[in-house]
């Protein structure tokens, strides 16, 4: 029974197949109300709020898109502790292709990180990026792209691991071998060799991480068509601030009988004259003009002198009137 307030009419919800709108019956298998011509059926997500794993995995393609930056500047850092050079930053125009360097130097630069090492350490970057913009939109036909550019990047990744450690980026032609700008490989140099093998690998590693998080959240992304039905939602039954937020919730969207139910069961929690105004809105949204009088006397109890209970009497008036 209600604590508080006057009891529900019988036929606001006396059935679950009643419309969420105005409370005329409905079949289920109805797309509209017959009465108010309103949908009541809705496609949703199948998961609408998004969950702990979601967050984490947006957190790791930020790291991703780091990384992309860092990486890099590893194999220039490395360049230059074996090249005299007065930035290690004069190596970008070189590996984009748009710097002039005499043949002699060029084969200095790309014999100690090949170019297409360097291409291959900024594409986790740019895939990382990719899925982030999928993850953040929720855009269901970027899922399946996302899944693959996860299997890609992982690809990717064991492939610069394994030209890494293959070419050990040490001198490989004539010219580097007979250049005198060239240093020999030490033990600073090998520290970053293995700090470069070591980002590889973690990239790896969290690309494996990042794909069966990917393959988890699938309903994050899927759609699934629902049949509005007029009984109180399972994730708020029982709890008086969640019966109340959504009781608003859906006055907002004018699926003013779903509003009074749940705005009834917040009542018989406990009393607030923010719940008793809305659900007198509903009622009134639903020409149940009686009960909507009796909402707001119990409002007018709760909050003597209340402006807005006033003007929702005169609306109520108005509203009989017309």
């Amino acid at each position: 029974m209600l604590k508080y307030g006057p009891p529900p009419a019988p036929d606001v919800f006396g059935h679950e197949l009643n419309c969420v709108y105005c409370t005329a019956l409905t079949e289920w298998e109805a797309p509209r109300c017959p009465v108010c011509d309103q949908l009541l059926w809705v496609k949703r997500r199948e998961a609408e709020s998004r969950s702990s794993a979601y967050w984490v995995l947006v957190e790791l393609e930020i790291v991703f898109v780091i990384l992309s930056a860092l990486l890099p500047l590893l194999l220039f850092t490395y360049i230059g502790m074996r090249v005299e050079l007065e930035s290690i930053l004069q190596l970008v125009p070189v590996y984009l292709g748009s710097g002039d360097l005499p043949p002699a130097e060029a084969a200095i630069f790309f014999g100690l990180v090949p170019r297409g090492l360097f291409w291959l350490a900024l594409l986790p970057g740019g895939l990382a990026i990719g899925i982030l913009i999928g993850l953040l939109s929720r855009w269901p036909p970027l899922y399946f792209a996302m899944v693959l550019m996860e299997g890609l990047r992982i690809v990717v990744g064991l492939g610069k691991l394994a030209i890494v450690i293959s070419t050990r980026l040490d001198t490989l032609t004539p010219e580097m071998a007979l250049a005198s700008a060239v240093q020999p490989a030490g033990r600073w140099v090998d520290w970053m060799r293995a700090g470069i093998i070591t980002g590889d690998v973690v990239v790896v590693a969290l690309s494996g991480l990042s794909l069966a998080l990917l393959l988890r959240l699938y309903d994050h992304f899927s759609f699934q068509k629902r049949r509005f039905v007029l009984r109180l939602d399972d994730d708020v039954e029982g709890n008086e601030v969640g019966l109340w937020l959504r009781g608003r919730a859906y006055a907002q969207q004018k699926l003013w009988a779903l509003a009074a139910l749940h705005l009834h069961q917040a009542l018989m929690l406990r009393e607030t004259v923010e719940a008793y105004l809305v659900l007198a809105i509903a009622y009134i949204n639903l020409a149940r003009f009686e009960l909507a009088e009796k909402v707001l006397n119990n409002a007018r109890r709760v909050s003597p002198g209340n402006s807005r209970v006033d003007d929702l009497l005169a609306l109520l008036h108005e509203k009989q009137e017309g």
